[in-house]
């Protein structure tokens, strides 16, 4: 565990600052308002005690459960303890956090909150900790957000669904009826978690920008962090001549979010033959998912591959032709990195933090959420165009390199040290 691993060598002390420097060259956007000082300067001892509260962590179903296993099995700067009610094999490193009798259900999320504060709690009669860090959503964090005095709080949010729920069913094009109508209350939760914190943590510039406005969250107190994908687990070949029929692959639990619609309406009205694989939602999707193609004129091959592993969805990138996932919202979409280090085109929207995952259209192609004609269009270029595939898919492997795992938890080490400086300031 990260706790118990040393530096001692000189030698790799100094390479690792240097990737440190240069992950945070790249990973940090120039108006960010911090930057990496005082590398060598050391905090509570050579490794800094951090609590980290996951709500997946044995059964990883999305990025925030492959975010913690990607940050425990590549620290090496910080001491780990992970908290979490989805631990099959609990530990003096990894402890047990009381499941709730309401998930699911309304109050769920507080007494789930309550849960994680309380072991924090506990924990803490032990000596300790220097910093907790909530990797779920905010509203995991918010009693500690709230009522933690001695340890800084850092919360991390991975998605803006909460944020665009002003007012009920504001965001039901998004979100969906039923869910539009409960976001708002979940909103103001949020937003009383992030403003009680000590540092937020967003996934994309977009995020960061757009956090802080809705939220009102000064930008000193928030950072960019972006996640990563596991460059050595695609495997990358450029992209071969296309044969018919197209094979087009979806992959998004959230389908309504992924905007599915508008793709089953653009490639119903392309003159070629082609074939859609969905892939990401759950099984009893399967019928409303039917449902949406005959509404859609979408009278082409489907095949509904349901909730898949993360390996199964390597495996399609592979048997596939295209990928296309025309988001209404995204605060990040790693799965485009995963398909760009797969070689796989990819086709995506202006929503959210697509744009920097796509490189501004230069490692694939893009066009505004919810159109789509320009969908249907942009996907006749892709097909007709060989070149401009090849071109698109050796920039998008390139680009994907920038987002590599080390990168990521050198920057989150990064990040824990600038809060305890800061926290360290002002208790002087």
């Amino acid at each position: 565990m990260g706790g118990e691993r040393t530096i001692n060598s000189h030698p790799l002390r100094i390479r690792r600052e240097r990737e440190t420097r240069a992950a945070l060259e790249y990973t940090f956007s120039k108006s960010t308002s911090w930057g990496p000082t005082g590398l060598n300067e050391p905090l509570h001892g050579m490794h800094p005690e951090v609590a980290l509260m996951t709500v997946q962590y044995d059964h990883v179903q999305s990025g925030p459960g492959t975010f913690v296993n990607y940050v425990e099995s590549h620290c090496e700067d910080l001491a780990l303890t992970l908290f979490s009610q989805d631990l099959a094999s609990p530990d003096a490193r990894h402890r047990p956090v009381g499941s709730s009798p309401l998930k699911g259900w309304p109050g769920g999320q507080f007494v789930r909150s309550w849960a994680y504060h309380r072991a924090l709690e506990r924990a803490r009669e032990e000596p300790g900790f220097d910093l907790v860090w909530y990797n779920s959503s905010p509203k995991t964090g918010l009693f500690s957000a709230l009522l933690e005095r001695d340890l800084p709080v850092v919360l991390m949010i991975n998605d803006y669904n909460n944020a665009i729920s002003r007012v009920p069913l504001e965001s039901r094009d998004v979100l969906g009826r039923k869910r539009s109508i409960q976001r708002p209350l979940w909103r103001v939760f949020e937003k009383w978690a992030l403003r009680s914190c000590d540092a937020v943590v967003v996934n994309s510039r977009f995020m960061k920008k757009a956090i802080g406005d809705w939220y009102g969250i000064a930008e000193e107190k928030m950072f960019l962090l972006y996640k990563a994908v596991d460059l050595d687990a695609f495997s990358f070949s450029p992209p071969p001549a296309l044969e018919l029929p197209v094979e087009v692959l979806f992959v998004k639990h959230d389908y309504r979010r992924g905007g599915l619609e508008e793709l089953m309406g653009a490639l119903s009205q392309l003159p070629q033959d082609v074939r859609l694989t969905v892939a990401g939602p759950a099984d009893g999707d399967e019928a409303a998912i039917r449902g949406l193609a005959r509404d859609c004129g979408f009278n082409r091959p489907l095949t509904f591959a349901g909730r898949v592993s993360r390996s199964a969805v390597r495996e399609l990138f592979t048997t596939h032709d295209l990928f296309c996932v025309p988001s209404r919202a995204e605060a990040l979409g790693v799965v485009f990195l995963e398909a760009l280090a797969s070689g796989l085109p990819a086709i995506g929207t202006t929503a959210g933090g697509i744009p920097e995952v796509l490189d501004r259209g230069r490692a694939g192609w893009m066009v505004p959420p919810q159109d789509e004609e320009a969908l249907r269009e942009t996907l006749d270029e892709v097909i007709r165009s060989p070149e401009a595939r090849k071109q698109k898919v050796r920039h998008g492997r390139a680009h994907a390199e920038k987002f590599s795992v080390p990168k990521m938890v050198r920057c989150m080490e990064e990040i824990v040290r600038q809060v305890l400086r800061r926290r360290r300031a002002r208790a002087e």
